[in-house]
């Protein structure tokens, strides 16, 4: 096509954005790359390993060596899409590969990324028909811990002031540090979790092609945040949650996913209703991980290990049992029955640590120091609100926008009044019942919305303080999803269970 390429806006754009994609995809390097984009193209991604790439020169520079780890590799292009009043392509694709190369950021570990790790490009195309600005998004401390990677430290906040490191993958030599889950497997979670009566039998799954709206049903008479999801033979395929059916719900159109904050007009109420009535009447596969992936460990492996994936945001994880070798008999064998699957959540780990705190004197110490002092409080610039009298559709997308353009833990906004004061939380779970009949709630305001699903009253949130035990939050937080505090802020799982993983045990 030559080194000129000037096309014009509409279709055109979007062959030049989709081009630049490709390239920059393909790992074809910054001449091929320059052809479709002005020379200081800038680039943004919310990642580890992007905080020195501005330019989208240096994250081409920066992929030739990631892909040299990965000789055998295979890639997939998922979506691709046009927004013609921006001016912006979007690409989804999904990566898998093994790390047996001299490439990446450390030496061939030999593992693999599994199902693959997905991500999302923006690229915009200017008058002259070149992309003038390219936006990543992609989970990449997720592909990191697959691959055995270290991660890199955040990178400073402001001068002086150095941000919070995220919690390392444990080393061999850190190792010994560690104790409270010293020789501790994921078995014997389990194994707790089924002496206490908790998820022992059965796992409860839904059919890969049953509806959206089903799913939405199921969730709500089980009274559970998410269920597998199998294939007609039983085998279990993932993992769908409350969040991913509210972000294929509520953000319909597809070009509107990263639209501004702002109050629906009746354009975008009639399109997002009449879009949301053919996801509700979709198969429930289709939205099954994209708030999260789907993480899956083995009962042997070392409890530590799954402990510091929930510490980091990730909300659930299934567990599989290896199949018991075979006898050397002759005779025909009885068709083995599928090995046992547990569904585990970050609650059910904090019950676990709950149930060791009278056996444990250091532990028991720990638990009646204040959150406040023991740094367990998520502290935001800016805290993600939504006005009671905002509606119910708006206060969903507010869900996946908080914060970032994807806010992978981001599972609760709160409500208040006009005067600022807290007034309810809406979660995920707050859409489990939604159908094709009632589907015009989403329309009402958000505390109409919540009195509504609640049986007429709206449930006061659960607070707690910066002087609250930590024992006492601990037992708050088993009992519900999220708690909130004074000043608006979050106490998640992940920063209580941080406290477990990031140092000796208490």
């Amino acid at each position: 096509m030559g080194t000129e390429i000037k096309m014009q806006r509409g279709a055109g754009g979007f062959a030049v954005a989709k081009l630049c994609f490709e390239a920059v995809d393909g790992v074809k390097g910054w001449p091929e790359i320059s052809k479709y984009c002005v020379e200081d193209c800038p680039f943004a991604m919310h990642g580890l390993i992007s905080q020195d790439k501005r330019m989208l020169k240096d994250w081409a520079k920066f992929l030739e060596t990631f892909g040299n780890g990965f000789p055998e590799y295979e890639a997939e292009t998922l979506f691709e899409g046009w927004d013609e009043k921006r001016q912006v392509g979007l690409f989804a694709a999904n990566f898998k590969g093994k790390h047996t190369g001299e490439g990446g950021v450390c030496a061939p570990t030999g593992k693999t990324l599994g199902d693959g790790t997905r991500y999302c490009y923006m690229l915009h195309v200017n008058n002259d028909g070149k992309v003038d600005d390219v936006k990543k998004i992609w989970n990449d401390c997720h592909a990191f811990m697959r691959l055995g990677w270290p991660l890199p430290e955040m990178a400073e906040k402001e001068a002086g002031e150095p941000a919070r490191p995220l919690a390392k993958v444990p080393h061999e030599d850190e190792a010994k540090k560690i104790t409270f889950f010293e020789g501790l497997k994921v078995a014997d979670l389990v194994e707790f979790m089924e002496r206490g009566g908790r998820k022992k039998g059965e796992l409860f799954t839904i059919p890969e092609q049953a509806t959206v709206e089903a799913a939405l049903k199921e969730l709500d008479q089980r009274n559970v945040l998410s269920m597998p999801v199998c294939t007609p033979d039983g085998k279990i395929k993932g993992i769908v949650s409350t969040l991913d059916l509210v972000v294929g719900v509520v953000f319909t159109p597809w070009s509107e996913r990263f639209d501004a904050e702002k109050e629906p007009t009746v354009e975008d109420i009639k399109a997002v209703l009449t879009s949301s009535k053919g996801v509700l009447e979709s198969p429930v596969s289709h939205l099954m991980g994209i708030n999260e992936y789907t993480r899956e460990y083995w009962e042997d492996e070392e409890l530590q290990v799954l402990a510091e994936r929930l510490s980091q945001g990730v909300h659930r994880a299934l567990i599989r049992r290896r199949a018991t070798s075979t006898t050397a008999d002759p005779k025909p064998q009885p068709k083995p029955k599928p090995e046992p699957v547990h569904l585990i959540a970050q609650s059910d780990l904090m019950r676990f640590i709950g149930s060791k705190i009278n056996a444990q004197a250091g532990l028991a110490r720990c638990m009646s120091q204040s959150i406040g002092t023991l740094g367990l409080v998520e502290k935001k610039e800016m805290m993600i609100t939504v006005r009671d009298t905002q509606t119910a559709l708006t206060a969903f997308r507010k869900l996946w926008q908080g914060g970032w353009v994807m806010d992978w833990t981001v599972s609760a906004v709160p409500v208040v009044d006009a005067q600022g004061n807290l007034v309810a939380t809406l979660s995920g779970s707050d859409m489990r019942g939604l159908t094709t009949d009632n589907l015009e709630d989403l329309m009402l305001p958000v505390a109409e919305y919540l009195k509504k699903r609640s049986g007429g009253e709206l449930r006061a949130p659960e607070k707690v303080t910066m002087d609250t035990p930590f024992k006492e939050a601990l037992e708050k937080v088993w009992r519900h999803a999220h708690i909130m505090m004074h000043q608006e802020r979050f106490l998640l799982h992940s920063g209580m269970l941080h406290c477990f993983i990031s140092s000796n045990s208490p």
